[in-house]
C-alpha cells in the first residue's frame, strides 16, 4: 500500500459530497440543541443506580481542593482515571449546574456522531437507529466516565491524521480503563490493514518490532501507575460476576453478521477476537465496545443499508423502550 493508500484507510473519507459545509453545521447544531434538551430531561428523571453515586460525587468535589480530587474518586466512585475527574473538577470548580454541564458535553457526542452518520453518508434509517441506541442512551445517563471516553473515541473517529486519532484514542483510556478494549481491537485491526506497508522491507518491519513493545509498555505503565490497583479490583470482581460462555451470546451474533456483510473479514475477526475473550471473562458490559466497532466498521464500509446490520441496530433500539421506561417509573434504567 502507498502512504496516501495508507491515510485513505485510516481516515476515511475526508469530504462530504454532495452536502454544504452550512447545511452541515446547522444539522450538528441542531441534534446538539435536542440532545442537550433531551439530557436534561433524561438525567432530572435518572436518580437512582450509578447516577446517585456520580451526583455525591460532584457534590463532594465542590467543597474539595484539587488535590483532594482523586482521594474522592476513590472513595466515592471505586476508581482512578486522572481525565475524567479533571473534567468533572474543572465544572465544580467554575460552578456549573451539573445536569447542565453533563448535557453540553451529551449534546457535544451526539453532534459529532451526527457529523460522523453525514460524513460517511449513512442510510436515515441506521441513522435514527444510531441515535436511539440503547448503549448510547446508557451513555448519555448512567455510564458517565464511559461516557467521556466514547467521547473522545467518536471526535478521533470524525478525522483527523493518524497522530490526532492515536493521541484522542490514547486519551480515552484515562477516562475509564475500558476503552482499552476498543484502543486494542481497533489497533489490531488497522495493523491488519497495513500490514503489506509494515512488512515491505526488513527496516519498517524491524521499526515496527522494536517500537511497538515500546509504545505498548509506555502505554501500559501509565495506565497502571494512574490506576493499576482500581484496575486489579474491578477485574477480580467482575470476574466473579461473569457467567462465562453465556456472556458472548451477542458478540457471537455480530460476529456472525460481520462475517456476512463486512469485505475486510480478516480484519474484522481478527478486532473481535479481545473483545469476545474479555466478554467471556468479565461479562457483558464489554458489549458497548463490541457494537462501536460493529457500528464504525458498518460506517466506514458503507454498509448501513444492509439488512442484517438494520436487523441488530433495530433490536438495540428496541431494548431503549424499556429502559426510558423504567427511568421514568424507577429513576433507574436497569431497574425493573
Amino acid at each position: 500500500m502507498t502512504p496516501n493508500e495508507i491515510k485513505s484507510a485510516l481516515d476515511g473519507p475526508d469530504t462530504m459530497p454532495g452536502v454544504s459545509r452550512p447545511f452541515a453545521v446547522l444539522l450538528c447544531l441542531t441534534i446538539f440543541l435536542i440532545g442537550y434538551f433531551f439530557s436534561i430531561w433524561l438525567l432530572e428523571e435518572y436518580t437512582g443506580g450509578d447516577q446517585k453515586f456520580y451526583s455525591d460525587f460532584w457534590y463532594a468535589m465542590m467543597w474539595a481542593h484539587p488535590s483532594q480530587w482523586p482521594r474522592l474518586q476513590l472513595q466515592y466512585l471505586g476508581s482512578a482515571e486522572p481525565l475524567y475527574r479533571t473534567v468533572i473538577g474543572a465544572g465544580t470548580y467554575f460552578g456549573f449546574d451539573r445536569i447542565r454541564y453533563l448535557s453540553f458535553w451529551n449534546g457535544t457526542m451526539l453532534a459529532a456522531i451526527g457529523y460522523i452518520l453525514l460524513k460517511y453518508r449513512s442510510s436515515l434509517i441506521f441513522s435514527a437507529l444510531i441515535l436511539t441506541n440503547y448503549y448510547l442512551i446508557v451513555l448519555l445517563s448512567s455510564a458517565e466516565r464511559l461516557k467521556f471516553a466514547y467521547l473522545v473515541l467518536i471526535l478521533a473517529f470524525c478525522g483527523g491524521g493518524i497522530k490526532t486519532k492515536s493521541t484522542l484514542s490514547f486519551m480515552s483510556v484515562f477516562f475509564h480503563t475500558q476503552a482499552v478494549v476498543q484502543f486494542i481491537s481497533a489497533g489490531l485491526y488497522y495493523i491488519i490493514e497495513i500490514r503489506e506497508s509494515i512488512f515491505s522491507s526488513r527496516w519498517k518491519s524491524a521499526a515496527f518490532f522494536i517500537l511497538m513493545p515500546v509504545i505498548l509498555g509506555i502505554a501500559a505503565y501509565a495506565i497502571i501507575n494512574s490506576a493499576g490497583d482500581v484496575i486489579s479490583q474491578k477485574a477480580e470482581f467482575y470476574s466473579g460476576e461473569s457467567e462465562g460462555l453465556l456472556e458472548i451470546i451477542q458478540w457471537i451474533l455480530i460476529l456472525l453478521c460481520g462475517a456476512v456483510v463486512f469485505n475486510k473479514r480478516i480484519q474484522f475477526f481478527i478486532g473481535m477476537i479481545p473483545m469476545g475473550i474479555l466478554t467471556a471473562l468479565y461479562g457483558n458490559r464489554i458489549n458497548v465496545a463490541t457494537l462501536a466497532f460493529f457500528c464504525a466498521l458498518s460506517l466506514s464500509q458503507g454498509k448501513t443499508r444492509h439488512p442484517l446490520v438494520l436487523a441488530i441496530m433495530g433490536y438495540m433500539s428496541f431494548k431503549t423502550i424499556g429502559f426510558i421506561l423504567n427511568v421514568i417509573s424507577n429513576g433507574d434504567g436497569f431497574l425493573a
